[in-house]
């Protein structure tokens, strides 16, 4: 009985001290978390919603993103900008000057102040990689833009919308796991005349978005 007893306990041993009974074992599998996050930040820049006239857009964005991996990450962005600058006349599409004058607008063709709004929706696909504190990387954005402008004598208004293709870079600093501050650089594909520098602020469900 108790050589019985020893052989068994031998065995035992050698079976858990075997390396090819664990390597049989299938590995779990392996979930690569996604994080959310929200920037929120301010841009300043130029913009040429119409042939030969550039504005200064004055502008807040709000961008949700959603990590995909630890390289790439997808979103939308939201954004409304404030106009201003010189440029030709909004009455041009006003054909007389007061009801019933039929007289034209004396100001039409003219250059004269501008202000306005513009509003910005896209899809933004984007792509980082960290060097410890700092991230960096570039995003692609496509949507559309309003833009509603009038002279600065409210003396015509004009509805434009229009396509957009941006590219952009972007450098961000973490003080914190769930916090960052960066700086981006943006350039419009349509005509190169749509250009803006920004400040973001990013406020993270994971830390680093999991792509740490």
């Amino acid at each position: 009985m108790k050589r019985l007893a020893c052989l068994g306990v031998l065995f035992c041993g050698t079976a858990a001290a075997d390396p090819m009974v664990e390597d049989n074992v299938p590995a779990p599998p392996v979930q690569q978390p996604h994080g959310a996050s929200l920037d929120v930040g301010t841009s300043i820049g130029r913009v040429e919603p119409m042939s030969g006239t550039v504005l200064t857009d004055e502008a807040v964005r709000i961008s949700p993103h959603i990590a995909i991996n630890h390289i790439f990450y997808i979103g939308g962005e939201f954004g409304i900008g404030r106009l201003s600058g010189n440029g030709p006349s909004q009455a041009d599409s006003l054909p007389i000057k007061g009801p019933g004058s039929g007289l034209p607008d004396p100001n039409a063709g003219m250059v004269v102040p501008l202000a306005g709004t513009a509003a910005t929706v896209e899809a933004v696909v984007g792509a980082r990689g960290f060097a410890g504190i700092f991230s960096g990387g570039v995003e692609l954005a496509a949507g559309a833009r309003s833009v509603h402008l009038e002279d600065a004598g409210d003396s015509g208004t004009t509805l434009l919308w229009s396509t957009i293709y941006d590219a952009r870079a972007r450098v961000d600093v973490w003080p914190t796991p769930r916090l960052s501050v960066g700086a981006t650089a943006e350039l419009g594909f349509e005509d190169r005349n749509d250009v803006s520098l920004g400040l973001v602020v990013g406020f993270h469900m994971m830390p680093y978005d999991a792509a740490r």
